[in-house]
């Protein structure tokens, strides 16, 4: 890992690239890897997005999951 944050500039692809919930996102400026829910809006050019929202949205998938079965 580097001491230098980068301030990614998420590249989401194309739901017909990439089929499914998730987007693999790549960092356009250090090429970090990242999945994210598709239902982000496209146009979240850096995607900053905070640990609590993180948090939120993982605890909201589990209790989809649970859910689900």
């Amino acid at each position: 890992m580097s001491a230098t944050k980068c301030v990614h500039r998420w590249w989401i692809p194309d739901a017909a690239d990439d089929p499914g919930p998730m987007a693999n996102s790549v960092c356009r400026r250090c090429g970090a890897r990242r999945q994210f829910p598709r239902s982000l809006p496209r146009q979240w050019s850096p995607i900053r997005i905070s640990r609590k929202m993180l948090a939120e949205m993982n605890e909201n998938m589990r209790t989809a999951e649970r859910q689900a079965q």
